[in-house]
């Protein structure tokens, strides 16, 4: 399997265990205990927007990803966020070249 495939699989299986949260459980802790369960699931969607704009090279506004992280977001939002995020990361890494291209720092 190459590398886009591995992450297709991580992705799936963050996907699969996202379905599995219900309400009660969005604002449970996590391994990392200052990072409730809708913290990572926001910041897990958000760095994949970041990733893809800097390989499909379009500018990559920082405050507009720190104010999706601090916004108030319902978990039917994150898991459509959540799907779509990963869906056009895979695809950006799809396109031919950007596994070999340099793409400009963010500052996230």
């Amino acid at each position: 399997m190459d590398d886009i495939g591995l992450l297709d699989v991580a992705h799936g299986e963050f996907g699969r265990r996202l379905e599995l949260v219900g309400p009660a459980d969005w604002s449970r802790s996590t391994p990392c205990t200052e990072w409730l369960v809708c913290d990572l699931v926001t910041h897990v969607v958000t760095s994949a927007d970041v990733y893809t704009s800097m390989l499909v090279g379009a500018p990559t506004d920082v405050s507009s990803y720190e104010a999706r992280m601090t916004a108030d977001t319902n978990e039917a939002e994150l898991g459509r966020a959540y799907r779509s995020a990963t869906h056009e990361l895979s695809e950006a890494f799809r396109a031919e070249g950007d596994l070999c291209r340099g793409v400009a720092s963010t500052g996230v």
